[in-house]
């Protein structure tokens, strides 16, 4: 299996954050976080602490619990897309490139179609 990405409830953090029509900087203020530190969580490249995801999820209306959850499932969806994708030839690298630069709704529909033996949470 392939490798699963730092943090893959990132992008769905900024999808829900965008459904709930904050920006950036507002999420980050009433989290307590600064804006950078929420973009580096959105983008994948670190993972909250408990007491950080915790206040993400209060401001954007889910159970921390879901947060794991996410984490979890989009995790999953990301191991599915990235093997799928080196199945086709490509590198591991470029794999996940494309698996970090697309949306959450995206990896699943493409899971969907290059992997159809894999059940997708939803």
């Amino acid at each position: 299996m392939a490798a699963r990405s730092r943090n893959s409830m990132g992008p769905r953090i900024r999808e829900l954050r965008m459904e709930c029509g904050l920006t950036l900087d507002e999420l980050a203020r009433r989290a307590g976080i600064s804006a950078s530190h929420l973009s580096r969580l959105e983008r994948g490249q670190t993972a909250p602490s408990f007491k950080v995801a915790a206040d993400i999820a209060r401001e954007i209306g889910v159970k921390p619990s879901e947060l794991a959850t996410i984490q979890r499932e989009q995790s999953d969806v990301d191991a599915a897309l990235i093997d799928a994708l080196i199945e086709m030839g490509l590198d591991m690298e470029i794999a996940q490139h494309i698996c970090d630069r697309i949306s959450t709704a995206a990896r699943s529909a493409l899971v969907a179609v290059l992997r159809p033996d894999v059940e997708i949470a939803s």
